[in-house]
């Protein structure tokens, strides 16, 4: 039951936003607001092992795991298991531009704000990524 207000509460979050700063949310959609998109407009050089493993090497092992229960220290012991895997996955994702489904999702927490603690308002959603999304991710950003 708690669970199912928090969603709803969370849920309802991104649409408070949109009527707050659309002038018109009937009429205007996000693609109002930002520039078409350029065909083939960023090239990332593909990955290899070492800097996978230079970046599994930074990895906070005090992070919690994301919704595949996978956490930093469990990444960081298997890593010559997995390396070879993740960088395959991660030039495939780099040159298709395509991230995997099961990357996209999170685990998302609620952080109590301050007030009273039995109302939904008051708690702000933390979402937890899995750890091989943030590799991707630092490794677009590397």
């Amino acid at each position: 039951m708690a669970c199912n207000a928090f969603n709803e509460y969370f849920v309802s979050l991104g649409d408070d936003l949109v009527k707050k700063n659309l002038p018109d949310p009937g009429t205007k959609t996000f693609k109002n607001y930002v520039a078409p998109p350029l065909k083939n407009s960023i090239f990332c050089n593909p990955t290899d092992k070492f800097e996978i493993n230079s970046l599994i090497k930074k990895l906070n092992v005090n992070k919690s795991p994301g919704p595949d229960n996978i956490g930093p220290v469990l990444v960081k012991l298997m890593e010559s298991a997995i390396i070879d895997p993740l960088s395959y996955i991660f030039n495939l994702s780099l040159s298709t531009g395509k991230v995997p489904t099961k990357m996209k999702l999170a685990k998302v927490i609620p952080v109590f704000k301050k007030g009273q603690t039995d109302l939904v308002s008051n708690y702000r959603p933390i979402s937890l990524l899995s750890i091989f999304d943030k590799l991707l991710e630092k490794n677009y950003l590397y």
